[in-house]
């Protein structure tokens, strides 16, 4: 199983192997302070305990985690995800915000932190389940780390994860990230990777960013090194997901 807990917007259902209970107000009502209406039938909610997620006043919800917190797959984790769907060969544009807190504690030793990743997952349409599935690593994600004081983002691209680039952020202000994917298992997929308002890319890349041929879902929040002993709030918010081409195009 690939979750702790699964929220199910469609069946307003949560599935847990830990049997932890989400905080109130529902599921959908949390979803919807950060994901665009039409996404609500694909997301779900991934948290080990009512502690891991909130609403902010602002809007947008912020992610916790805990010294000592429950491992789920070698880390720990308190996400969402959005299981958006495409074909290989489309080209999707991923926008959200993050906010990092003035007080965000940085790993001394920059282990592994994901803020966002793209993962594969059982092709359905092939009858495929979790039962069996091997455990691979995203072929697209962002890192968090703190290099001489400066906090960045590492994007690592490709099946063996190559580091495509590192952008610095600002802490205490949101700030915006665009991600468009050419999504294949060939050497014609590409990323590009914007900040804020800006319409030139900051990273550009490219080759394969598929591990089979099924949509690879959509992480957001933080998944880290279980040995990193902090507790630590990351704020999310205003996820949005369009195809822009088709491979029909």
């Amino acid at each position: 199983m690939r979750l702790c807990i699964q929220v199910s917007v469609a069946l307003l259902l949560f599935i847990s192997a830990c049997n932890p209970v989400l905080p109130e107000p529902d599921e959908v009502e949390y979803l919807r302070a950060v994901v665009a209406e039409n996404l609500l039938p694909y997301a779900t909610v991934d948290v080990p305990s009512r502690e891991n997620i909130q609403i902010l006043d602002d809007g947008g919800l912020e992610m916790v985690l805990f010294p000592g917190q429950s491992l789920q797959h070698g880390g720990i984790r308190a996400e969402i995800s959005v299981d958006y769907p495409y074909q290989e060969g489309d080209t999707v544009r991923y926008q959200w915000r993050i906010r990092l807190p003035e007080d965000f504690p940085p790993d001394p030793q920059n282990r592994w932190w994901v803020i966002a990743q793209w993962h594969d997952q059982p092709d359905r349409t092939q009858g495929e389940t979790w039962d069996n599935f091997p455990s691979n690593s995203p072929p697209v994600l962002f890192g968090y780390g703190n290099l001489v004081g400066q906090d960045v983002l590492s994007v690592s691209y490709g099946p063996t994860q190559v580091l495509a680039g590192l952008i610095p952020i600002r802490r205490g202000e949101w700030i915006t990230l665009t991600a468009e994917i050419t999504w294949s298992q060939r050497a014609d997929g590409a990323l590009r990777v914007f900040l804020d308002d800006d319409t030139k890319p900051i990273i550009t890349t490219t080759g394969m960013n598929m591990l089979n041929g099924f949509q690879h879902y959509f992480k957001l929040g933080m998944y880290r090194h279980p040995d990193i002993n902090s507790e630590n709030h990351l704020q999310i918010g205003d996820v949005y997901i369009e195809k822009l081409e088709t491979q029909n195009d």
